[in-house]
């Protein structure tokens, strides 16, 4: 089948593919729930192995090196997942009510890369994301909180290298989720003209007659458009 052939059906069945993405395009919008604008924050730390590691009798100085890097990979992966649980998130609220700053809402969200550890912050007050955030380095840099002394070697310190400056609204997706279902809906326009037009028996062309036929056309009707009028 040619792409002309393609065209007219399009054509022909235009009232079906625009429709229905009309149709689900103005759906989308009309149930499309409505969302709370959310604010991140986030807040880096670095690890820092005890001074006496390196001088350790069970650790060459060969290997101390690897050795280092294994324990900080073993030490923020360990990290990443204890601050995506509910215990780190009882426990920064806990420090901010401590200090008169408690807040509804929350959650974190963690990720390594290399000797850095980053915590991402969400809430739907910008003010309690960016608290949170530097609460939660507040926390694991204490040299004394319950998390660092559990996971690591006595003397491993988290250092805060960057502290939030504030919090930035989460783009939201809504735009993007009405536009795949906009594009779907094209395509299931689409895909029901080829449908009924497979299951259409009528030949509206010379060419159609020829294919369905196997028989030359030697003449055609032409079409009166002109208007009778009766008086």
């Amino acid at each position: 089948m040619e792409l002309k052939t393609y065209w007219a059906i399009i054509c022909r069945r235009w009232w079906l593919v625009v429709g229905l993405t009309l149709i689900t395009g103005v759906a989308s919008i009309l149930l499309q729930p409505s969302q709370v604008l959310q604010y991140r924050a986030t807040v880096r730390l670095g690890a820092q192995l005890p001074a006496s590691f390196e001088e350790s009798p069970q650790v060459p100085r060969s290997q101390g090196a690897l050795e280092a890097t294994r324990l900080f990979d073993y030490l923020l992966d360990d990290l990443v997942e204890v601050i995506k649980g509910g215990g780190f998130l009882t426990a920064v609220q806990a420090r901010l009510t401590e200090t008169g700053q408690a807040g509804a809402g929350g959650s974190f969200d963690a990720r390594k890369m290399r000797r850095l550890l980053t915590i991402t912050t969400t809430s739907g007050d910008p003010t309690h994301a960016a608290l949170l955030a530097s609460a939660a380095g507040d926390l694991l840099s204490d040299p004394g909180n319950l998390f660092l002394r559990a996971l690591a070697p006595p003397g491993t310190t988290l250092i805060v290298v960057e502290r939030p400056t504030g919090a930035i609204p989460v783009e939201a997706r809504s735009y993007l989720n009405i536009a795949i279902r906009v594009i779907l809906g094209l395509l299931a326009g689409l895909t029901l003209a080829f449908l009924l037009e497979y299951f259409d028996d009528t030949m509206r062309s010379p060419g159609e007659v020829e294919r369905a036929l196997g028989l030359p056309v030697v003449g055609e009707l032409p079409r009166d458009r002109s208007a009778v009028k009766v008086s």
